[in-house]
C-alpha cells in the first residue's frame, strides 16, 4: 500500500514538472514564406516559374470537372486549399511566423522543389556582411554559406538525388503523410498519375 502510493506520488510530481517546466512551446518546424521571398533575387526564374502548369495551377486546378470526385475520395474538407492531402502537393501553405497558421496563396512553387525557406533563406541571401554582394563575396564565405544552407534544409539544384525524392513524394504519390489506402481511393476516382513528369 505505501509503495503504490509512492509511485502515485513519483507520477504526480512527473506530470506537475513536464507541465510547469516543459517549455511552453517546442519549437515549430520549418514552414513555407512563399515565391514571394525568392522573386525579388531570383526574378528571371521567377518570370519563368509564372508561366508553368505548377503556377497557373492555384488558378484552376479545382475547377477540373474530376475534383469533386478526388476530393470525395480524399476525404476531409472539401475546399482543395483547404484540405489537407490535396494541399501537400497542389499548394505552398505559406506562415508568416510558426504562429500563424498556414494558408494556400499560391501553387507548386519555389519551396516545393528547394525546401521551406524559413531556417534557410537569411542564410542563403546573406553574402558576407553589409554592402557586400553576390559578385563581391568571397569563395570562402561561398561556400560556407551554401554548405550552412543545405545544413538548415535548402534543396540546391546540384543535389539531384534530393530534388528527384522531392519530386516524386508528390509525382510518384509517395507523400509520408498520405496513405496508400487514400491514394488508392483517389486513384480510383480519376487522379492522374505520371511519374515520368519529374525533371530529368
Amino acid at each position: 500500500m505505501l509503495y503504490a502510493i509512492a509511485l502515485q506520488s513519483v507520477r504526480l510530481l512527473g506530470l506537475v514538472f513536464i507541465t510547469v517546466c516543459w517549455p511552453a512551446r517546442i519549437e515549430a518546424g520549418a514552414y513555407y514564406l512563399g515565391p514571394k521571398t525568392c522573386a525579388d533575387c531570383h526574378k528571371a526564374e521567377s518570370d519563368i516559374w509564372g508561366k508553368t502548369k505548377h503556377a497557373a495551377s492555384f488558378k484552376n486546378i479545382h475547377r477540373s470537372p474530376k475534383a469533386t470526385a478526388i476530393l470525395a475520395a480524399a476525404g476531409g474538407d472539401k475546399n482543395m486549399r483547404k484540405n489537407p492531402t490535396c494541399t501537400q502537393c497542389h499548394f505552398t501553405m505559406e506562415q508568416e511566423n510558426p504562429d500563424k497558421p498556414a494558408t494556400a496563396k499560391s501553387g507548386i512553387s519555389c519551396e516545393s522543389c528547394h525546401g521551406p525557406a524559413s531556417d534557410w533563406v537569411k542564410i542563403h541571401n546573406d553574402y558576407g556582411g553589409s554592402g557586400v554582394t553576390k559578385q563581391s563575396e568571397p569563395a570562402a564565405h561561398h561556400a560556407k554559406r551554401v554548405t550552412d544552407a543545405q545544413k538548415a534544409g535548402m534543396i540546391r539544384p546540384e543535389m539531384e538525388y534530393d530534388i528527384a525524392v522531392n519530386c516524386m513524394s508528390c509525382h510518384g504519390f509517395a507523400d509520408p503523410g498520405v496513405s496508400s489506402a487514400i491514394y488508392g481511393k483517389m486513384l480510383e476516382a480519376g487522379h492522374p498519375f505520371n511519374p515520368e513528369i519529374c525533371p530529368k
